[in-house]
């Protein structure tokens, strides 16, 4: 009975926490939720006692309310424990592992007797690795990764020269592979006239030990960091990055303590790799971020009049580590030297023992890809078949109406083109949307009889 009471107790904090997210409820609204879902369950519970002594002749009264008083007792209990914003918070601290965000303060002031703070939040990734690692189907997979042999066909991390040649991962295969996202968002209209007051800096990550399906998944990507970018302008990445950069190099160097499948094992980790749109790689690797003028790639050195000249890397000198450390000892003599070498500072996480930012800032296939090549040749191809007589955007949609995608595809359905494609440079679609037409465009042309 206890141990249904605790599930009983588990659900109804997953429903309020869920209700929460999806709705953003206030405190007051939260209460009413919780009160009226109590009042049904008793009234349910009397409707069934009633029914009981309908059936039941032989059962007293006395028998039949005692049961009822039992029952409602109990469910003041389970619903005592989320009845309140507070209270969900302390159930979910104790039961259900959750990491609460901590507040690192940055500066305080005061304005118009008011109290203005500075601050980001961090969630100690340390923590979200314990818990991850801590379940048992997430522990069996981070085994049966490690004793999976490596492709000689690129699919994931692990089958590339970077995983092969690292000191870390490629002698420990059970050490826990970080992979980083760092994006910037607007939680307002982006397009109006507060855009930017309230516009963040995220940082999120995902466990490169489990299979490459999962990481798409929510419940596989954690969050590390939540700061406004205005702070993150004032203060500079490296405050921010702080308290991140800290844990990181306890991993490396002690690494955690887990518990799974009844034992206790030490596992260490690092960094390998940073996502993130070509600006905040940059940002994060300490390069210039104009990409109009003179040295704008964090792979090589050529220059942005040149770029149109070479299509190989072959014919690029690329940058690597040493060559990295010299340019910045070179602009720590002569601050000049940015521009030369395309260099502004040394990135925060330099300090990390196994990181290199010429080889841990990949390219990000969805800003590169999927919001970049595939939408400029899809707007192409349609020009050129528009322009040739051969298809006409009203028919095209119509034929897009018709066409039979699959049903991995329903949700990622792109949209009409518009009327005035023939003028246009690109596609205005999500990266989904885009993944989806430029895969889907060969059969769309063949069902529109091209």
């Amino acid at each position: 009975m206890v141990n249904q009471h605790y599930v009983i107790q588990k659900r109804l904090a997953q429903f309020a926490l869920k209700h929460r997210e999806i709705h953003h409820i206030s405190k007051s609204a939260m209460e009413s939720i919780v009160n009226d879902m109590r009042e049904i369950m008793i009234m349910s519970q009397n409707a069934f006692a009633q029914s009981l002594l309908n059936r039941i002749p032989t059962t007293s009264n006395f028998q039949i309310e005692n049961t009822v008083d039992s029952c409602e007792v109990l469910l003041n209990d389970m619903f005592n424990t989320i009845k309140s914003a507070r209270q969900l918070k302390r159930f979910c601290i104790q039961h259900m592992q959750m990491i609460v965000p901590r507040e690192c303060i940055l500066h305080t002031s005061f304005h118009n007797h008011k109290r203005i703070r500075a601050s980001f939040c961090y969630v100690s990734i340390l923590e979200s690795l314990r818990h991850f690692l801590s379940h048992h189907d997430v522990g069996a997979e981070v085994i049966r990764n490690a004793r999976k042999p490596c492709s000689s066909a690129l699919f994931d991390y692990r089958d590339g020269s970077a995983f092969k040649d690292h000191p870390l991962f490629g002698v420990d295969s059970m050490a826990i592979r970080l992979h980083f996202y760092v994006d910037d968002f607007e939680v307002c209209n982006p397009i109006g006239s507060q855009r930017a007051v309230h516009e963040l800096m995220s940082v999120y990550f995902v466990v490169g030990n489990v299979h490459p399906k999962y990481w798409s998944q929510s419940s596989g990507i954690h969050l590390a960091l939540l700061a406004r970018t205005q702070p993150v302008k004032n203060y500079g990445l490296e405050k921010i990055l702080e308290p991140l950069i800290a844990d990181l190099k306890v991993l490396e160097s002690d690494g955690i303590c887990v518990q799974s499948c009844d034992s206790e094992y030490r596992v260490r980790g690092s960094l390998a790799t940073i996502s993130a749109d070509n600006l905040g790689s940059h940002q994060v690797g300490g390069f210039r971020q104009t990409f109009s003028s003179g040295k704008m790639c964090r792979f090589c050195m050529i220059d942005f009049e040149n770029l149109s000249q070479h299509v190989t890397e072959e014919h690029c000198v690329l940058r690597t580590a040493d060559r990295h450390a010299s340019h910045l000892d070179g602009i720590s003599v002569d601050p000049t030297l940015c521009s030369t070498y395309g260099v502004k500072n040394a990135s925060p996480f330099n300090e990390l023992t196994y990181f290199s930012v010429t080889e841990s800032l990949p390219p990000d296939a969805m800003h590169d890809i999927l919001e970049g090549l595939c939408p400029i040749n899809v707007c192409f191809v349609l020009q050129c078949l528009i322009k040739s007589g051969k298809l006409t955007a009203k028919r095209f949609n119509e034929k897009l109406d018709l066409f039979a995608f699959s049903q991995s595809d329903m949700a990622t359905k792109p949209p009409h083109v518009p009327d005035d494609i023939a003028s246009r440079g690109k596609l205005a679609c999500s990266a989904s949307q885009n993944w989806c037409l430029f895969r889907n465009l060969p059969f769309c042309g063949r069902h529109c009889g091209l």
